[in-house]
């Protein structure tokens, strides 16, 4: 059979049909539209998980942080000394060093930081910032000093509306105190 019969075959069979109908062409813009919205739903949904999860890990990690800080220092203390108002902020910790060096590290708060400020044989004080957005209002930052145990509740909070993670930390330390 030559090429020439078999294309006669074909055309015979195509000759009917001109392109999409309606129909076709309405269906293609339905499924198309959906696959769009679909999307757009997903990419909303993952971009406030990634904000959810990123406030979530920065109180953790502030938290986290502060309580490294703060169990450094009681553990060398020799003296705690707590404030008598409310929060018992600043907490003030001290100790002598093998060598005679005098350390006073003092923790307190300011513009939603809390701030570790150490000094060393009563020279020039050296401030860190241990930890940021931290929620200052006495019942949500504090410290107590009672029968040897040093207690901390930090509570650090980031981001705003449906956004907004809070994290509280309750750390229990026992200094040297000799």
């Amino acid at each position: 059979m030559r090429l020439s019969a078999i294309w006669s075959k074909i055309s015979l069979i195509n000759k009917e049909e001109s392109g999409l109908t309606l129909p076709d062409t309405l269906m293609g813009l339905i499924v198309s539209g959906a696959i769009c919205g679909v999307m757009s739903v997903i990419i909303v949904q993952t971009n406030d998980i990634v904000v959810d999860n990123r406030n979530h890990m920065v109180t953790v990690n502030q938290a986290h942080n502060a309580g490294y800080w703060i169990q450094v220092d009681t553990k060398v203390a020799q003296t705690v000394e707590v404030d008598e108002g409310v929060s018992g902020l600043p907490l003030t910790l001290s100790w002598v060093d093998w060598d005679n060096t005098e350390h006073e590290v003092t923790y307190s708060t300011q513009n939603n930081e809390l701030l570790r400020t150490h000094t060393v044989n009563s020279g020039t004080p050296s401030v860190l910032a241990v930890a940021g957005s931290i929620d200052t209002a006495p019942y949500q930052t504090n410290c107590e000093y009672v029968d040897g145990v040093l207690t901390f509740t930090i509570t650090t909070t980031e981001g705003s509306g449906t956004h907004q993670s809070s994290e509280t930390r309750v750390l229990n330390y026992e200094p040297r105190t000799s």
